[in-house]
């Protein structure tokens, strides 16, 4: 769909930036993620609130953060093919 200024097609090298942004968030979501564990691991607690705790984290917050990940490299794998199908059709 056009734009205000009648602009149509792709920006190649804005789309790339953002694709290159959803890669970088997901190495730190991925780092976020391994922090945490770790820390989770090093805490000193004990019990069944602590195992119901970490049985949370693995099952549910883990999880979650580790798809949001997956989810945002899919859009980053997403817009570079999409950049890869506009410059080989502007080059044609």
């Amino acid at each position: 769909m056009p734009t205000s200024s009648g602009f149509q097609g792709m920006d190649t090298a804005e789309v790339q930036r953002v694709a290159d942004q959803l890669d970088s968030q997901a190495r730190a979501l991925d780092s976020v993620l391994t922090a945490l564990s770790r820390t989770l691991e090093a805490t000193h607690w004990a019990g069944p609130d602590r195992d119901k705790f970490v049985s949370d984290w693995n099952g549910t917050q883990a999880k979650a953060i580790r798809q949001a990940t997956a989810d945002l490299r899919a859009a980053a794998t997403s817009a570079k093919q999409s950049v890869a199908a506009q410059q080989k059709v502007s080059r044609s």
